[in-house]
């Protein structure tokens, strides 16, 4: 599936039919088990060239991989290095090992097909391009950003001002840095011992400098990895010397930053601006280390980050109250993985596996044998939902061979967003689907479709219609554009694959739907706009059994985005269309396995009233089960996910230069601000932060079920006067140990 289409004025025109051709010729001369194995957004990606995506402009794209067995694994070890497959060295190192099973590369698109012989299934790393999603009506500060001489002579000239003020003392570029001595070389790391357990965060946005994560003026980040940073900004001659971050050597890209260079980087900000300005205020002292460090992601209304992360393992934690001790997880040695920002904001959640496996590997390998808690706000909402995607067995595989290894989730925010719907269809019978499109949407649009493996025979026949496209029907595996009337824009495609190995014996389809506003890189890759309002979805089934179809939206507020009052899409189900739109199986994508412990949102109440042990009310959004298939039947447990008055979170540090103080508007950074944020991403480490602590008191703890039954019994499990409780609702979590899918 490789188009090569270089022409300027082919892509000011559209695409054209033989363009077309040929992005899908590989997909429609597939094999069965070739298509089984492609990943559907491909398809999409393909036939926009690429345009709402970052990768594939040079051809490279991220991929997971997983083997069905032995046969497989020692195949690509004999041929990857021939396709031109990047394989980074933990990886390369990995999977020269029996029982290899998942592997991520960095391979030319025109390896895919040979990958696809090779592999049970693959999943692209597709990340969004934010210009695409429309993100310039708010200009920001990007990584990367930088880079540029000009701009950041405009960051540090805001630097000296509010370091020096008054006009006292001259600061010129970043030199006033170089007053000190640089950066010195690689601590030896602290000998530590093998069972104190290590907290890591998978998230965007981390204030290593804030007071929260200090321990004697030092930081408690352990290790750093930026997925998204790049090597420019540490060449510029005037950070040489101070420039925190180096080349992660296991991986082999983004960017690195250890214990020892980050407490260096702020010692060398306390010396300078000590010497520019005779004072140096908590707040600007923070700011001074994230320009220093070239993080403006820190510059920003807030962190959900660094928020996600307070409340796991900062001190004082948003809870705690005067008087109240330290508890283990205070004094945690952290691990952060900063996913790719493009990332998160993707629509698609295409980044997810990819980036969050190559996560997950990193903190392994910082934590060797000791126990580690790994916190994940965040997620995608396609999916199978019956937990054997590939990131959801790559979970299992990972957590049965690291006994100690504890994953916590988000449930997600999408139980009351009407993007999921359900039907039961029976042979001959049709059920319908409106999908409601909104006016004014600069984003890619995406409805997933799954149902039980039926004989091919028997797939169902899909028919998409709307008062201004030409009604289509789809059969039998296929991937087909939609065009406009006059077939010289493309609008959207769907893509349909009767049997799938993205999930367990799972069918699935996809309706791919370009944006309904004008965006400049939409229309300089000649895609057309789709129209807004309803999309009608028929389905029609002739299997013998009754068929349970579901559908979810890719909705357009993944995990850490900045926009949350995005115009998005909605489901609608008339009384009699065989399909109920319903706040049940609102699970994130990668939250319906048994291994990761599941954590939904409760409203704790305003701050004026003490944390309850009676009734709680679960907050509407919060994602509940049960899966699509399989034994999970809902969340594990439910912490507090809600606002406090005035939108405020007790404590959370807001880390931003317009942190909000009660109301106020205050200039640059407030380590004694708070953020108004809500939702499960807040529960999930709450959560993560007591099993922490139940590791670091009790060593024997190594299974999921063991800390769970010494959290039920724990004051953190049944609720006290200091601290909010954790529900474990019974007949909740999972039924069984889920099979690992063949």
């Amino acid at each position: 599936m490789n188009v090569q289409r270089s022409s300027k004025r082919a892509a000011q025109q559209g695409p054209s039919r033989r363009g077309l051709a040929s992005a899908l010729a590989r997909w429609q001369s597939a094999t069965d088990r070739e298509a089984r194995v492609f990943d559907p957004y491909m398809v999409w990606a393909e036939l926009t060239r690429f345009a709402g995506f970052r990768q594939g402009s040079r051809g490279l794209l991220r991929v997971a991989i997983e083997f069905a067995d032995e046969h497989q694994r020692r195949a690509f070890t004999r041929t990857y290095a021939k396709l031109d497959i990047k394989l980074s060295p933990h990886y390369r190192e990995r999977v020269q090992r029996p029982g290899c099973r998942f592997v991520c590369v960095l391979a030319p698109r025109s390896a895919l097909p040979k990958l696809a012989r090779q592999a049970r299934r693959l999943k692209a790393g597709l990340i969004g391009n934010a210009e695409f999603a429309g993100h310039d009506e708010q200009p920001r500060l990007r990584i990367g950003e930088l880079d540029s001489p000009a701009l950041r002579a405009s960051i540090v000239r805001r630097l000296r001002q509010r370091l020096v003020g008054g006009g006292r003392g001259q600061v010129e570029g970043l030199g006033f840095f170089q007053r000190v001595r640089a950066v010195p070389a690689e601590a030896p790391a602290r000998l530590l011992a093998p069972s104190k357990p290590l907290l890591a965060v998978i998230d965007f946005g981390c204030a290593f400098a804030h007071p929260h994560f200090l321990a004697e003026g030092r930081t408690r980040i352990t290790h750093f990895w930026d997925q998204g940073r790049n090597a420019v900004a540490g060449k510029q001659t005037e950070t040489a010397g101070l420039w925190p971050w180096r080349k992660e050597p296991n991986f082999a890209y983004g960017r690195e930053a250890t214990a020892a260079r980050l407490n260096a980087l702020m010692q060398a900000v306390r010396h300078a601006a000590i010497e520019a300005a005779g004072t140096l205020t908590a707040e600007r002292f923070e700011e001074a280390c994230y320009i220093a460090a070239a993080m403006p992601e820190l510059v920003e209304p807030s962190s959900h980050g660094t928020a996600v992360l307070d409340i796991a393992a900062g001190w004082p934690h948003p809870y705690a109250e005067s008087g109240t001790q330290p508890d283990a997880a205070a004094h945690a040695d952290i691990v952060f993985v900063q996913l790719p920002q493009q990332a998160i904001e993707d629509l698609s959640g295409g980044w997810v596996t990819v980036y969050v496996l190559d996560a997950l590997e990193y903190v392994l390998a910082k934590a060797g044998h000791r126990p580690v808690v790994v916190n994940i706000s965040l997620g995608s909402h396609g999916g199978p939902h019956d937990g054997s995607s590939l990131l959801e067995s790559a979970f299992e595989q990972l957590i049965a061979s690291h006994p100690g290894l504890s994953i916590v989730l988000a449930a997600g925010n999408a139980a009351d967003k009407r993007g999921h719907a359900r039907a039961e269809i029976g042979a001959g019978r049709t059920a319908e689907l409106t999908w409601a499109v909104p006016p004014g949407d600069p984003t890619q649009s995406f409805l997933e479709f799954w149902y039980p493996q039926v004989a091919i025979e028997h797939a169902p026949v899909f028919e998409v219609t709307h008062a201004r496209v030409p009604r289509q029907s789809f059969s039998g595996a296929t991937a087909q554009p939609i065009l406009s009337p006059s077939g010289s824009a493309l609008m959207g495609a769907f893509v349909h694959v009767p049997r799938s190995n993205a999930g367990r014996n799972a069918g699935m389809a996809l309706l791919a739907l370009a944006p309904t506003c004008e965006t400049p890189a939409a229309a300089a890759a000649g895609m057309g706009l789709a129209p807004a309002g309803n999309w009608s979805i028929s389905i029609t089934s002739s299997s013998p059994e009754v068929i349970e179809v579901h559908s979810w939206i890719e909705r357009d507020e993944p995990g850490a985005a900045r926009f949350t009052d995005r115009v998005t899409s909605v489901l609608v189900a008339g009384p009699n269309s065989g399909f109920k739109v319903t706040e049940a199986s609102t699970l994130t994508g990668q939250a319906t396995g048994c291994g990761p412990y599941v954590v939904g949102g409760y409203a704790l109440g305003q701050p004026v009233q003490r944390p309850q042990v009676g009734p709680v009310m679960i907050v509407d959004e919060s994602g509940r089960g049960p899966a699509r298939a399989g034994p999970r039947r809902g969340v594990d447990a439910l912490a507090p996910s809600d606002r406090w008055e005035g939108g405020l979170l007790r404590g959370l540090p807001a880390l931003a230069n317009r942190s909000t103080v009660r109301g106020s508007q205050q200039p640059g950074l407030a380590s004694d601000g708070s953020a108004g944020l809500s939702g499960t991403s807040l529960a999930a480490p709450w959560v993560a932060r007591q099993i922490f602590n139940a590791v670091a008191a009790d060593s024997t703890l190594r299974t999921k079920a063991q800390v769970v039954a010494h959290l039920r019994s724990s004051v953190a499990g049944h609720g006290s006067t200091s601290l909010p409780m954790i529900i474990w609702p019974d007949g909740a979590g999972c039924a069984a140990k889920a099979a690992t899918p063949g």
